[in-house]
């Protein structure tokens, strides 16, 4: 297997479910411990990164809702609770096109316990270039 199809592999849980219903879509996810983001995010209890979780929402938006994927911004993003390796969780993500938002949501599998939430604003390349204002 070449560097880059390993690497892309190790990036992205291993999706064991998947439900996409309009413009929502939930992925039941095994977080292998092999997940790059883990090395060093922390040596003694490696810990999910939240920023691998941004990059997971907006990877599952963009591949099963086919929303833009220019990063607009962020807001309500919450932490709970740690994602960590070997977890099984549910991804579940709601794009709003008229708000150009991303409703995204990372809990356990029975529902009891979130792990991460939040809102990402999502831009098709030319508008997100459109509403910065001119330097």
């Amino acid at each position: 297997m070449n560097r880059e199809k390993r690497d892309q592999q190790t990036r992205f849980p291993t999706v064991l479910q998947e439900t996409v219903r309009g413009n929502v879509c939930e992925l039941l996810c095994r977080i292998d411990p092999e997940i790059i983001y883990f090395s060093g995010h922390f040596d003694a209890q490696p810990v999910l990164p939240g920023v691998a979780q941004l990059e997971w929402a907006v990877t599952c938006a963009v591949t099963y809702l086919q929303t833009p994927d220019q990063f607009g911004g962020m807001e309500s993003v919450k932490f709970q609770a740690p994602i960590l390796p070997a977890a099984t969780v549910v991804l579940a993500v709601e794009w709003l096109p008229e708000k150009h938002k991303l409703k995204f949501a990372y809990r356990s599998p029975d529902g009891h316990h979130q792990h991460a939430s939040g809102v990402i604003s999502l831009f098709p390349l030319a508008a997100q270039r459109s509403n910065r204002s001119a330097c």
